[in-house]
């Protein structure tokens, strides 16, 4: 899998998602680790469904991240584009940190770019982006792709 130059962060090889709270069925949680920058995870458009929605990513091996990135949906939509998050990492998948426990991400409505948010090191295999607030006031979630930023000599793309 090859890396875009607009995609910053770790190639999602063999990555799998192990949760996540919805999902559209045309626009799949899978789709965020996907590598591919046109497909999308957004979640459902239900009433019953409202914010705050995760999704939890298992990269298979331990990794020492430094932070992570998020890439808003790019087909000029604004659904579910997410303003307030939380991430937390894990080792195990059942004990985890808070290392961003409230974040936002600053005018994110008039430039939907690649968001890099950056933490202190941590040794981590699964990894939780939950989003608190969306920029619109329809309970969704949505994302192009989120992945982690290594420690140097850890391989980002």
């Amino acid at each position: 899998m090859m890396a875009s130059k607009y995609f910053a962060g770790l190639a999602p090889i063999g990555w799998k998602v192990v949760n996540a709270d919805s999902e559209d069925a045309s626009s799949p949680a899978a789709s965020a680790i996907d590598g591919n920058l046109a497909t999308i995870w957004q979640t459902r458009s239900n009433a019953n469904l409202a914010l705050p929605h995760h999704i939890t990513v298992d990269m298979r091996s331990v990794h020492r991240i430094v932070g992570f990135t998020y890439l808003p949906r790019q087909d000029k939509s604004h659904d579910g584009i997410v303003d307030t998050f939380r991430f937390e990492t894990s080792v195990d998948g059942q004990n985890w940190t808070a290392n961003v426990d409230s974040g936002r991400f600053w005018n994110i409505e008039n430039n939907p770019v690649l968001q890099e948010v950056p933490f202190t090191p941590v040794n981590a295999r699964f990894f939780r982006f939950t989003a608190v607030k969306e920029i619109g006031a329809n309970g969704l979630a949505s994302a192009a792709e989120i992945s982690v930023l290594t420690a140097e000599g850890e391989g980002n793309q």
